[in-house]
Formats: C-alpha cells, sequence, structure tokens
C-alpha cells in the first residue's frame, strides 16, 4: 500500500454557488437562533445552547467556548463549557483579556480555520489551549463593546460535500456568534444585577 493510498487527503468542500432558498432558509435559521439564545437569561444554559447550536449547524462533533468569568475577570476561561473536545488535565484553558489572540480578534472579528488563522497570526502554534482542542474553526464572539468570547468548534463530519468550510458558511457562523455575542452580554448582566456581590449567592428578586 503506498502512502497516498495509505493517507489519503481530505476532501474539500465544493465551491458553489448558494441558492437563493437556502439563503432564505438560512435567514429564517438565524431569526430563530436569535429569539432563542436571546430568550435565555441563565448564564450556564445559554452557553450550553449556544455550543449544540453551532455544533449542529455546521455538523462538527464537539465545541468549545472561552469566556469571561464575569464582566470584571481578565482572562477568558474554557472551564466546563465544552462537549466533545478531547482536554487534557495538564494544560492551562484560560486566556488573558490583554493576550496577542484575544487584540488580533477583536480587530479582526471572523470565522477562521485552523489554517487560516495560523498565517494571520502565527503565535497560535504556541497556545497549546487551542490547538491541543485541534479545532477545525475558530469564531470571534463578539459585539460593540468588545470580544465575549473565543468559540471553538472541533472534527466536522463529512457529510457529502467534503469537511472544509466555505467562505458562506465561515460568514454564517460568525452571524451566530454575532448573536450569541449578545445574548452573553444580556445574561451577564442579569446575572450581576441577581448576584450578591459578596457571598455570590442570588438576591430575593431574583427568585
Amino acid at each position: 500500500m503506498t502512502e497516498e493510498t495509505s493517507n489519503p487527503k481530505p476532501k474539500k468542500r465544493r465551491s458553489k454557488k448558494v441558492p437563493a432558498k437556502k439563503r432564505i432558509f438560512d435567514l429564517e435559521q438565524l431569526f430563530e437562533i436569535s429569539k432563542s439564545l436571546c430568550s435565555m437569561l441563565e448564564y450556564d444554559k445559554l452557553l450550553e445552547a449556544i455550543l449544540y447550536t453551532t455544533m449542529c449547524q455546521v455538523h462538527t462533533l464537539g465545541a468549545g467556548i472561552f469566556v469571561l468569568k464575569d464582566i470584571a475577570s481578565e482572562q477568558f476561561e474554557l472551564g466546563k463549557f465544552h462537549t466533545g473536545l478531547s482536554v487534557s488535565p495538564d494544560i492551562d484553558y484560560t486566556i488573558k483579556a490583554d493576550h496577542g489572540i484575544v487584540k488580533f480578534l477583536t480587530k479582526n472579528p471572523n470565522a477562521y480555520t485552523l489554517d487560516d488563522l495560523k498565517k494571520r497570526y502565527p503565535k497560535l502554534e504556541d497556545m497549546k489551549c487551542i490547538m491541543s482542542l485541534s479545532p477545525s474553526l475558530i469564531i470571534s464572539v463578539q459585539d460593540k463593546k468588545g470580544l465575549r468570547g473565543i468559540l471553538v468548534l472541533g472534527e466536522r463530519l463529512d457529510i457529502g460535500d467534503g469537511i472544509e468550510y466555505s467562505k458562506y458558511e465561515k460568514d454564517y457562523m460568525a452571524s451566530i456568534a454575532s448573536l450569541s455575542a449578545v445574548a452573553i452580554s444580556n445574561a451577564s448582566l442579569v446575572d450581576m444585577s441577581s448576584t450578591d456581590m459578596m457571598t455570590q449567592l442570588k438576591l430575593k428578586h431574583y427568585f
């Protein structure tokens, strides 16, 4: 068996014009996703919904999101907000808020494949907390006030058209990330206004 046959190259997703019907359907999907996410005010449930929504939209086996623990936090943490990704106990899955990758994604909000992002931000190679997750797509979750999170999607399933993301799919996922950022901002404000800063317990009016 030759090396070519034993290590086949991943099939590329065919580049083709997106039919009008699909564009309309996707716009309707974005509207429904927006309503669903913005109606969730429980922070943990919202982040879980974002993970499963993005996984379903582009058929990936896993997803995770680095988010600020609270508004005053100085670092983004993966924490428990991941599913289907191989997380190592030996790696620190935190990113400081003043890190270069945060500054880059804030200035260049978009959805990037791993190779695309490494070309634009070569220092990504040194970031074990992202590289170890073997992401197929990395997306900035950002609103007008700044970066709310970094979304990473795991291995993508081949459902017939290949596994590479088209520009249309990247733009579509960036749109979902923008909607997610607004929902995260809303949930963060509700959480902050309903939690006692000293005890971290919920205030009476929350119930």
